[in-house]
């Protein structure tokens, strides 16, 4: 059972640092390019997020 935790654990951080790292570099390409100023918002919001979650579950796993 604990196994099970530890990869489900694993995996929910790759996953949040791979949308983490996403919504940087879509961000950063968003903001230069000419669409509207809403997704460029939407995406850093995405990342702001990801950042907290990331934030968080250090914080709750650290030693």
């Amino acid at each position: 059972m604990r196994r099970a935790d530890g990869t489900a654990r694993r995996l929910r951080l790759s996953l949040l640092w791979i949308l983490f790292a996403a919504g940087v570099a879509s961000n950063a390409a968003t903001s230069f390019a000419d669409v509207s100023p809403l997704v460029p918002l939407s995406l850093g919001l995405l990342t702001t997020a990801s950042g907290v979650a990331l934030i968080a579950h250090y914080r709750r796993h650290r030693r």
